[in-house]
């Protein structure tokens, strides 16, 4: 079954999408990490000996936006290395 121009064009146009979106969320994510260290530390405790935990998530959290981001930018580019007069 052969596809129609539009079809192929919302195949081609849905993962830039959806793909920039990933983006945004995932550089929006390792800012606010990134950021997070060079707050001043606030008056209220902050949960005593919690700090290597926290650290470890974060940086879990930040590797995996880190892939996120470099997944989505991927996913971004698929049909933009393909000929236009390519059949399919």
């Amino acid at each position: 079954m052969a596809t129609t121009r539009a079809q192929s064009m919302a195949v081609a146009i849905a993962p830039k999408f959806t793909a920039f979106l990933s983006i945004i969320g995932s550089s929006a994510t390792a800012y606010l990490i990134l950021t997070e260290g060079r707050k001043k530390p606030s008056s209220v405790a902050t949960g005593g000996g919690n700090k290597p935990k926290r650290q470890s998530y974060r940086r879990l959290v930040l590797g995996m936006s880190i892939c996120d981001l470099s997944a989505s930018s991927a996913w971004f580019f698929t049909t933009w290395p393909i000929p236009r007069d390519t059949p399919g």
